[in-house]
């Protein structure tokens, strides 16, 4: 039997960490600043000769997709919405290579800049690194008859700590458990938590139905809200509700995945303090955070009919 020969069965290529910095400047002196880092991939079966004949002809260079991103950001007006302005060069790519480009996957990092304030009040353009909690999208558009645009937003490395409010006990037991129950404990833990929208299929839908930047807002507020008001039985029970919450607030999102690693703080335990001498006053108050190990939770959760399809 004549052998055949290998063929692309996945291909994608494009430019990684694009950084770019973009200041809008209003009346009055007063700046606003965004920072992004930003990644681009296109696939399409034109670009197959280009790994299996060594032919460049129908590549379109990853400097010049460098150079499309700051052409796309400066003349944006879909900026500050991460989200809009991923689908906005998406909507670039295919419109400007339609022979070529099948599909574009954008990512895009938002840096966490705020408004440095002093003696109470917002500097005009002075800014300070706010680092907690980074802010993330993934878009990807497909060309078709009309439009497919697959939107993932992210909120990862929130990290957050309550001194009380959470328990775990009443877990299975076995001749390996040691963990006591804990009817009262600290909990810490960086919340990654990511949200999936339900296929659109136009531009203009895209670009004038969804708020993806309230979204994120809203998506932000529960996940905090959750935390520090609701008391935590588990992780995991934190996890679903969290999510479930968002799915109920967020009636064009589809799909909620949610990881929360388990900080563990842990009370002091010495020997020492268990002497004679100690044992009327016992550290009450001491804590030891441990870095490693630690738990992980994860989870999806889904509307009823979408786990279906």
């Amino acid at each position: 039997m004549a052998s055949s020969e290998p063929i692309i069965s996945f291909q994608q290529y494009g430019k990684e960490n694009v950084r770019l910095v973009k200041v809008k400047k209003l009346p009055g002196g007063k700046h606003e600043i965004i920072e992004l880092k930003v990644s681009i991939l296109l696939s399409g079966k034109a670009f197959d000769e280009s790994y299996t004949k060594a032919d460049n002809t129908n590549v379109v260079a990853t400097d010049s997709m460098k150079n499309i991103v700051y052409l796309v950001a400066n003349s944006s007006t879909k900026l500050p919405c991460i989200e809009k302005f991923g689908i906005e060069l998406g909507e670039f790519m295919l419109s400007k290579y339609p022979e070529l480009v099948e599909k574009v996957q954008i990512t895009i990092e938002k840096v966490g800049w705020e408004r440095l304030v002093l003696s109470g009040k917002a500097h005009p353009h002075t800014f300070s690194s706010n680092v907690n909690g980074m802010r993330k999208t993934q878009v990807v558009v497909s060309r078709g008859s009309s439009p497919t645009i697959m939107v993932v937003s992210e909120i990862s490395d929130l990290s957050v700590l309550k001194t009380t409010g959470s328990s775990f006990k009443d877990f299975y037991r076995d001749q390996y458990a040691t963990l006591p129950d804990a009817d009262d404990r600290i909990l810490s833990t960086a919340i990654c938590i990511r949200w999936s929208f339900a296929p659109i299929h136009s531009f203009e839908d895209a670009y004038s139905k969804y708020e993806f930047c309230k979204a994120y807002e809203i998506v932000r507020d529960i996940s905090l809200d959750e935390f520090a008001s609701i008391d935590s039985p588990s992780v995991q029970a934190t996890l679903y509700t969290t999510c479930k919450r968002t799915l109920n607030k967020l009636p064009h999102v589809d799909h909620v995945y949610m990881e929360l690693p388990n900080r563990h703080v842990f009370t002091l335990d010495l020997p020492v303090f268990k002497t004679e001498t100690h044992k009327k006053n016992p550290p009450k108050d001491i804590y030891v955070p441990l870095a490693q190990p630690n738990g992980l939770i994860k989870a999806s959760v889904s509307r009823a009919s979408a786990a279906k399809l």
